[in-house]
C-alpha cells in the first residue's frame, strides 16, 4: 500500500508500477480521492 498527498491536485497524470518480474502497469489522468488497486500481471 502507498499513500500520495497531491495538495490542491485533481488528478495524476500518470501512476507507474515497475514490477519485479519485468511488467508494467501504467494509468493516466487518475482521478484523486480515491484507492485504486493494481494487480500484477
Amino acid at each position: 500500500m502507498a499513500h500520495f498527498g497531491l495538495g490542491s491536485a485533481d488528478t495524476v497524470d500518470e501512476i507507474r508500477v515497475e514490477w519485479v518480474n519485468g511488467e508494467t502497469s501504467v494509468l493516466t489522468n487518475v482521478p484523486a480521492d480515491q484507492h485504486i488497486s493494481i494487480p500484477s500481471q
